[in-house]
């Protein structure tokens, strides 16, 4: 009855996997929870949905705060690389420090 996008607010994405399997990647603005009749009513094409209409965008005002924010017990941060060409590119190495939560 729900699926899970990113992208968006505008274009946005079905997320393609399970929730916890979800990482960020260059396209992600926002996650949203959509009902899927609407995802499916608002799809346009190679796999957009726009669910903003483009006179939304100017009647609101910017937001400089998320309008929720959570806080997940584990973060996945995926490591690109290009696959089968191992030979042109290094392995990604994290940036990141993960500390244990108490």
């Amino acid at each position: 009855d729900r699926t899970l996008v990113e992208g968006g607010p505008g274009w946005c994405f079905t997320v393609d996997r399970p929730p916890e399997r979800f990482g960020v990647n260059k396209r992600t603005n926002c996650l949203l929870v959509l009902d899927r009749d609407l995802a499916r009513e608002n799809t346009i094409g190679n796999g957009r949905i726009n669910v903003l209409e483009e006179r939304d965008w100017a009647s609101d005002e910017l937001e400089y705060e998320p309008t929720e924010t959570i806080t997940p017990s584990t973060v996945r941060v995926p490591l690109l690389g290009r696959g089968s060409n191992r030979n042109t590119v290094q392995p990604a190495v994290p940036v990141v420090e993960i500390v244990a939560r108490s």
